[in-house]
Parts: C-alpha cells; structure tokens; sequence
C-alpha cells in the first residue's frame, strides 16, 4: 500500500494544529487559574459546579435568614420580658392601693400617677420598632404605629395592626418570627 506524501504533511500539519490548540487551552487554564472557563470544556462537571453553586446560595440564605430570625425573636422576648416587669409593677401597685392601711387622700392619687406613667410605658412597649417594622402590628409593617390610645388618660386602645405573625424562609419553610398583640 503506498502513502501518498500530501496524506503525511496533512497528518503532520493536523497534529500541530491540534498541540496548538491544546497549548492555548493549557495557557488559558493558567492565567485564568480556571480548568473550566467555558460550558463546552466538560459539561458534566459545569453542571456539578453549577449545582453547588446553587446549593451554596440557599445554604448562606438560609443561615442569613435564620440569623435575622433569631435577632427578631430575642428582640421579641426582651421586650415581652420588660412588658412583663411593667405589669408585674402595675399589679403590684394595685394590690398596694387596695389595702385599707394607706390613707385614701394623699398615697392613692400618687399610685394613679404611677399607675398612668405604666400606662404610658405599656403603650412606649407595644409600640415598639424592630428595624422598619412595629414589633406587635403583625405581618404589616405600616407606617403608624399599630396601638393608639384612646382617651387622656388613656382609658382603652385601639388596635390598627393585624393577626398575620411575620415570618421567615428557613430550609424552604416558613417560621413565624413575631407576634401579634391580638
């Protein structure tokens, strides 16, 4: 069988070629620092990439989200904590009041006052802001605060928030973050 020269200089010039090609490609990967730098260098490993990358992004969202979740919930429980030192102190002052031993024209009308100064803090509390939100409005985040007195003194409230508890996206389920004052 006989080979024609122009078969081998065709063969020789189709491996030059390729070597050529394969030293671009080597030289890209190096001063790019990248073994893939286009889809069509290895498809399957591209869409592995891609997948984790993906995976990443809910992961950090997730742990981003469950941090601000924790955040609101202390927030929460600290200002229920203070709500309840105030009540503990009104009841107190109740109890106080209601005894026969204190004379009714000079101590009663100073546990009003003090009573009314609870009040007022009572109301500084469920109007509370955590962020751009009112802590106790629910899931609105209005732009007025959700409890308005009624009265001066105040003699009632009302209540312009909703029952919907905020909530956060925690590994693709909703968690409530909040409360509500209904």
């Amino acid at each position: 069988m006989r080979i024609a020269t122009s078969t081998i200089y065709n063969n020789q010039t189709a491996s030059i070629d390729n070597l050529s090609a394969q030293y671009q490609n080597i030289g890209q990967q190096l001063s790019t620092g990248k073994a893939l730098n286009a889809p069509s260098d290895n498809p399957s490993q591209v869409s592995q990439d891609l997948t984790i990358t993906s995976t990443i992004a809910a992961e950090n969202s997730d742990a981003s989200n469950a941090t601000a979740a924790q955040a609101a919930l202390t927030f929460t429980d600290a200002t229920l904590s203070s709500l309840t030192g105030v009540l503990q102190t009104a009841r107190s002052l109740a109890v106080s009041g209601a005894t026969d031993i204190i004379p009714n024209g000079t101590q009663r009308p100073l546990i009003g006052a003090q009573v009314a100064g609870l009040v007022n803090q009572v109301l500084g509390l469920a109007n509370t802001k955590y962020g751009n939100t009112y802590l106790f409005a629910g899931s609105g985040s209005g732009t007025t605060p959700p409890v308005t007195p009624l009265g001066n003194p105040p003699n009632g409230v009302v209540f312009s928030g909703n029952n919907q508890t905020r909530t956060e996206l925690i590994n693709g389920q909703e968690v409530p973050v909040g409360t509500t004052l209904q």
